[in-house]
Parts: C-alpha cells; structure tokens; sequence
C-alpha cells in the first residue's frame, strides 16, 4: 500500500476541523451530548460524525476542484 499524502491530509484536517467544532459547540448542546472522558456516549458519537461530515466536504471539494473540464 502506497502512503498518499492529500488523503491524509484531509483525514487530518476533518478531524481536527470536527473536534474543534464539537468542543466549540458542546456548551451550547444539551446534556446527553457532553462528552465523558474514557465512555461511549453520545457526545463522542456526535464528535465522530461531525468529523465525517466534514471528511465527505472536503472529499467533495477535492473532487470538484479536481474535476476535468470540457
């Protein structure tokens, strides 16, 4: 398996991006989205999902950006 490097890249800015964008929003989330240290909770199962969010963004941008013109 070869290492791409714009794959892991945007792994890392989605989660990054997505983290930071949970613990900035976790505040203003209701109680059964606080995250625990060290459990399986819905707050971590938000947290993952808004890094997949992001992910599916940034793969659609790449794609489009990347998309050949006719």
């Amino acid at each position: 398996m070869k290492f791409n490097f714009r794959k892991f890249t945007k792994i890392v800015l989605a989660v990054i991006g997505g983290n930071a964008l949970y613990y900035s929003l976790e505040d203003r989330l209701p109680d059964i989205f606080h995250h625990k240290i060290f459990s399986w909770d819905w707050g971590l199962l938000l947290d993952f999902w808004l890094c997949v969010f992001l992910w599916v963004i940034l793969d659609f941008l790449a794609r489009f950006r990347h998309r050949k013109k006719p």
